[in-house]
C-alpha cells in the first residue's frame, strides 16, 4: 500500500522577546536573534566629611559610569540554548569622616561594573563591558577650624563590547545592566 507524499509545511514562527538574565531555548523556525545588552554600571565614589571647629563640609563621591551598550544580531537554529548573564553593578566606595586638624580624609572609589554576556550553546557570542567606578571625595580639616573639600570625578562609561555595534556608556550615568533579545 502506498501513501501520497504530503508537502511539509514551514513552521509558523511566533514573535518573541526575552528580557533580563537567564537561559532559553530557541523556538522552531527561528534563524536569528536581535539583541541589545548593557554592561553593569560602575559604583559611586564614597563621600568624605571633614568636621572642623567652625564648619562641617562634605566632598561628594562621583557617580559610577553607565555600562556599554551592544546591539546586534546572531544566527541560531531551533534548539540552541541561549544564556544571558547580566553584569553586576559595581560596589560603592566607602564613606569617611573625621575631625583631626591637618588631616585629609579620602573616601573610597567605586568599583567597575561587570560585563553582560550572551552565550549560544556555551560559547560567548556577544558582550558589553561595565562602567568605571566614580572616585571618592576628599575633605581637608585645616588648623584654623575650617574645612576644604574636593568632589570625586565621575566614572567613565563602559566602552568595550563584542558581537555587534558598541555604544560607549555615559560618564557618571545611571544605566545598566540589562538585556533584550527579540525574534520574529
Amino acid at each position: 500500500m502506498s501513501f501520497p507524499l504530503m508537502p511539509i509545511a514551514d513552521p509558523v514562527v511566533t514573535a518573541g522577546i526575552f528580557s533580563g538574565g537567564g537561559t532559553f531555548t530557541v523556538p522552531l523556525g527561528v534563524t536569528s536573534l536581535s539583541f541589545t545588552i548593557v554592561g553593569g554600571r560602575g559604583g559611586d565614589g564614597g563621600d568624605a566629611t571633614g568636621i572642623g571647629i567652625f564648619e562641617t563640609e562634605t566632598g561628594f563621591g562621583g557617580n559610577g559610569g553607565s555600562g556599554a551598550s551592544v546591539t546586534g544580531t546572531i544566527s541560531v537554529v531551533a534548539g540552541n540554548t541561549i544564556t544571558v548573564a547580566l553584569g553586576t553593578a559595581g560596589t560603592n566606595g566607602a564613606n569617611v569622616s573625621g575631625s583631626n586638624e591637618r588631616v585629609t580624609y579620602f573616601a573610597g572609589s567605586g568599583t567597575a561594573g561587570g560585563t553582560t554576556t550572551i552565550q549560544r550553546n556555551g560559547s560567548q557570542v556577544a558582550s558589553a563591558g561595565g562602567g568605571s567606578g566614580g572616585s571618592g571625595g576628599s575633605a581637608d580639616v585645616l588648623d584654623n577650624g575650617f574645612v576644604t573639600v574636593n568632589n570625586g570625578a565621575a566614572g567613565a562609561g563602559g566602552s568595550t563590547g563584542t558581537g555587534g555595534t558598541v555604544t560607549t556608556g555615559t560618564t557618571g550615568g545611571r544605566s545598566g545592566p540589562s538585556s533584550t533579545i527579540t525574534w520574529s
